[in-house]
């Protein structure tokens, strides 16, 4: 079933433009209230998996570190489909046109196995060369390179259940996506746990044993989307009954919207991967702690990423619907309840700094280094949270090259250009990098608000 507030929001928007903020917000939570849990969840365990993994010492928190940008910048290249799909499916559940939504889905599904298989056959034969150029050194490559393969050989069960979870999303099904990430992060932890530690009379893995893990949840995960939109019982469904037919109209549609989002993750990736080379000629104890540090970071796209996809469906579903001026409250409302969140996280960062990162290591430089980044990390919140709420409202509306230029900006000429400043040139070291990063932080805030407020995102055509 979708999100119970999604569909009844835009209705009584048609009916009433006088609807006040209160049932507006019942319909943002319907949405962000699963993928709150959701995300949660799956932060969660991404922070137990990195204790797990922090145990074994400095190098394997290096090891995983610096697989984990090529994996992410790999992914990139299926945010054309993933969020011009659900544009298109939004525009067209709110339009009143299951049929465009279920054909959409359709399409997006058969290019994404195409194109997955191909990417996991790349990094599993290229994870040496890309490990080098992150800058790991002889002993980090001897446990990088095994976990690179055995997560990059996967990719495509993980890129296959992104797609359809971001489908159901599309169509205001954020219960479906919840549950399917929720069995998937549990199955990490189950499986990682002894495979790393060598318990129950299983070999002692290390860090390919939370390689492995994250195979057993990638499948997973990937097994429960697909019967979510083969079963017929979601607001999306994918079926070849009636054969398969290369759409090429649709697809066309699909790559306009989201073909700039794509360039963002690449663009995002890409300077991310650069910057974590600086960070990483600050040696092995402080690139640990900057990677935790990072791995903390995720727990604020929490709430942040969950208020995105409401405003994303909300926006799309209103503006199908020829409601442009509740797409805008949609993503005014939104971004109020983000901030409350975001505020709430930053004061936890700064005051549980010590504590926070003694649950990752015991080595008192690794977290006096990181609490100067989580000083940093604290401060930005409330700004981190309007680039996500209207970023995502933005989405939403088909408006996505603007977040494209304004991530851009952000990364390559504050965070990497001022990275190279304040490390290399200063000699600031970790809190020279993550001044950096408060740097694209606010220029990419400021200026996803100011696009927001021209109001020309309304003139987008999906």
């Amino acid at each position: 079933m979708a999100a119970p507030g999604a569909a009844s929001l835009v209705g009584a928007a048609a009916e009433s433009p006088l609807l006040t903020d209160r049932p507006l917000q019942r319909a943002i939570w319907s949405l962000a209230g699963p993928a709150l849990v959701e995300q949660s969840l799956i932060t969660l365990v991404s922070l137990v998996s990195l204790m797990m993994v922090g145990r074994l010492g400095p190098r394997a928190i290096d090891a995983v570190g610096l697989t984990s940008q090529p994996v992410f910048f790999t992914q990139s290249i299926f945010v054309a489909l993933d969020v011009g799909t659900t544009a298109l499916v939004a525009r067209a559940i709110g339009a009143g046109d299951p049929r465009t939504a279920n054909e959409a889905a359709k399409q997006t599904f058969v290019l994404n196995i195409s194109m997955g298989i191909l990417v996991s056959l790349l990094c599993a034969a290229l994870a040496r060369p890309v490990l080098i150029f992150m800058g790991a050194g002889p002993d980090t490559l001897a446990m990088a390179i095994p976990y690179f393969r055995t997560v990059g050989a996967a990719l495509a069960f993980n890129t296959l259940a992104l797609s359809l979870t971001a489908i159901l999303r599309g169509a205001g099904d954020t219960r479906t996506p919840m549950r399917i990430n929720i069995v998937a992060n549990i199955v990490l932890i189950v499986v990682g746990f002894p495979l790393i530690y060598g318990l129950g009379g299983l070999p002692r893995f290390g860090v390919l044993g939370a390689g492995y893990a994250t195979v057993a949840a990638y499948v997973t995960a990937c097994g429960l989307a697909l019967q979510a939109v083969f079963s017929g019982r979601c607001p999306v469904r994918v079926s070849f009954r009636d054969g398969y037919r290369f759409r090429a109209d649709l697809v066309r549609r699909i790559v306009r919207v989201g073909l700039p989002a794509a360039g963002e993750q690449a663009v995002m990736r890409g300077g991310v991967m650069l910057f974590l080379r600086v960070v990483a000629g600050l040696g092995t104890v402080t690139f640990a702690a900057h990677q935790i540090a990072l791995n903390i970071w995720s727990l604020s796209y929490t709430p942040g990423t969950a208020f995105s996809i409401a405003a994303t469906t909300l926006v799309g579903q209103n503006m199908g619907a020829g409601r442009p001026d509740m797409a805008e409250r949609a993503g005014q409302v939104t971004n109020r309840m983000a901030a409350v969140l975001a505020i709430a996280t930053g004061i936890f960062f700064v005051l549980g700094r010590r504590w926070i990162f003694g649950l990752y290591s015991g080595d008192p430089q690794v977290a006096a280094e990181g609490g100067i980044a989580m000083i940093v990390l604290g401060l930005i919140q409330p700004l981190q949270s309007i680039q996500f709420a209207y970023a995502g409202g933005l989405r939403g509306a088909g408006d996505t090259r603007f977040p494209l230029l304004s991530t851009f900006i952000g990364v390559w000429p504050f965070r990497l250009g001022l990275g190279y400043l304040f490390v290399d040139a200063f000699g600031m070291g970790l809190f020279g990098a993550w001044l950096a990063i408060a740097a694209d932080q606010t220029c990419r805030s400021l200026l996803i608000l100011w696009r927001w407020r021209t109001g020309r995102w309304k003139l987008t055509a999906v």
